[in-house]
């Protein structure tokens, strides 16, 4: 079953972003990030994950049944635009990570 962070999972953990169902992204001191979305995605991935019962039921609870296939309608238009982003934050990420070993 997916389990969705609703909250930052401690004090001291800063949220660096939401949505109307969850925390998105957090922060702990200044190399320890958490995310729990999926800016890699495609729309093949999405078409795939929408099958496996649990992930379409919680896409459908968060975002209400017809938003649901609206929003893998989108996907397939707009998935483009995530990639870039997608390859900033992993690359950042990467960065950090050799600055630190």
């Amino acid at each position: 079953m997916v389990q969705p962070l609703l909250r930052v999972p401690r004090p001291g953990l800063g949220a660096l972003a939401r949505s109307p169902v969850a925390t998105q992204a957090f922060q702990a001191g200044e190399r320890a990030f958490g995310i729990q979305f999926h800016l890699e995605v495609t729309p093949e991935m999405a078409r795939v994950w929408a099958q496996v019962p649990e992930y379409r039921a919680y896409l459908a609870e968060a975002l209400d049944p017809e938003r649901a296939d609206a929003f893998l309608a989108e996907l397939q238009t707009r998935a483009e635009e995530l990639h870039p982003t997608a390859r900033r934050l992993f690359g950042n990420w990467l960065k950090l990570a050799g600055d630190t070993a």
